[in-house]
C-alpha cells in the first residue's frame, strides 16, 4: 500500500499534460510529504467539463481500503478521476522504521495516476488503483499506482474505453528507463515532518 506521496510539479506542467486551465494556484502548492487522510488534487470530469479540485485521499491516514483489489475498488467507486503526483514513497516490507525510496519519472515532475472517487457517509474521498510492480520497484515493494500516460489519462477520463482495458494497457506501461528510485531521508517516516524540498533528495547508501 503506498502511504505517502509528493506534488511539487508547476501549474504550467499540470495543465498541459491534463488539459486544464485557469485553476486556482492554492492547488498546485508544493507539498514533498503527503500522508494517506490529508487533501490531494484530483481530476475528475462533470457536466461543466473537466475540473481540478483537493479531495481526501483515503478515509483515513490509517484507513485499509487501498489494501482492496482494483477489481473490488471499482465495484464500490463512485466515478473515475485521475490524480497527479510528482512521486511516491516505498519502503522495504518490514522496514518502515529504515530510509524510505522515492520513485519518480526520470524527466518530468508529473506522473498520473489511476484513481476512483468513492462516498462514505456524505464525504467524498479518493484512492489510487494499483499494478504489480515492474522490475525496477518490485524488490523493494510488491506493488505501485497504477501510472497513465497522456494517451490513456483521456481514456481514463473520458470513459469511452473500458476501465479493465485501460488498466490492461497500463500494466505494461513505464520502463525501468522512464523511473529512477533513490533512497531519501528518514525524516519522511514522520507525517509532520517538516515540508521541505530536501526529503526528496538522494542521500547515500
Amino acid at each position: 500500500m503506498i502511504k505517502r506521496i509528493a506534488f511539487f510539479a508547476n501549474r504550467d506542467e499540470v495543465e498541459e499534460f491534463f488539459s486544464l486551465n485557469g485553476q486556482s494556484d492554492t492547488i498546485f502548492e508544493p507539498h514533498y510529504n503527503i500522508s494517506r487522510g490529508q487533501h490531494i488534487p484530483v481530476i475528475s470530469v462533470d457536466d461543466s467539463g473537466r475540473d481540478i479540485q483537493r479531495l481526501r485521499w483515503g478515509k483515513s491516514f490509517s484507513d485499509q481500503s487501498s489494501e482492496l483489489t482494483n477489481e473490488k475498488m471499482l465495484e464500490k467507486a463512485e466515478s473515475s478521476c485521475v490524480i497527479p503526483i510528482s512521486g511516491f514513497f516505498i519502503w522495504k516490507e518490514g522496514r518502515e522504521k529504515e530510509h524510505p525510496f522515492f520513485v519518480r519519472m526520470m524527466n518530468s515532475s508529473v506522473m498520473s495516476v489511476a484513481g476512483l472517487t468513492f462516498k462514505d457517509k456524505g464525504t467524498e474521498y479518493c484512492d489510487f488503483l494499483k499494478r504489480d510492480s515492474n522490475t525496477l520497484i518490485q524488490p523493494i515493494s510488491p506493488n505501485m499506482p497504477l501510472l497513465l500516460n497522456k494517451e490513456l489519462t483521456e481514456k481514463w477520463l473520458d470513459g469511452d474505453v473500458p476501465k479493465s482495458e485501460v488498466i490492461r494497457e497500463a500494466e505494461s506501461l513505464f520502463l525501468i528507463t522512464d523511473i529512477t528510485v533513490h533512497r531519501v531521508s528518514k525524516k519522511v517516516n514522520d507525517p509532520a515532518a517538516e515540508n521541505i524540498k530536501t526529503l526528496i533528495q538522494p542521500i547515500p547508501k
